[in-house]
């Protein structure tokens, strides 16, 4: 599974929603080292790219409940 896959999947089966840290931890669980320094911020820009490629065309986005502050919980949402 690559990482959009695995943030797709996280949030699919999260409904409450998850943080970026929350996800980075679920995405780099494997890895030995954590993943890289800022996961988290990586993660943001990973779901912007889904959001814009992958998931809107097909009437879904993950969406921020409270702005896009690093604690904010991210989710699954129908367009």
């Amino acid at each position: 599974m690559n990482i959009t896959e695995r943030i797709f999947h996280a949030l699919f089966i999260n409904r409450n929603g998850m943080t970026c840290h929350e996800l980075a931890d679920e995405v780099y669980r494997d890895d030995p080292e954590g993943g890289p320094l800022w996961a988290w911020s990586s993660i943001g820009v990973l779901i912007h790219d889904f959001n814009r490629k992958t998931l809107m065309p097909l009437g879904f986005k993950i969406a921020s409940e409270t702005g896009s502050h690093r604690g904010a919980k991210r989710r699954l949402v129908k367009l």
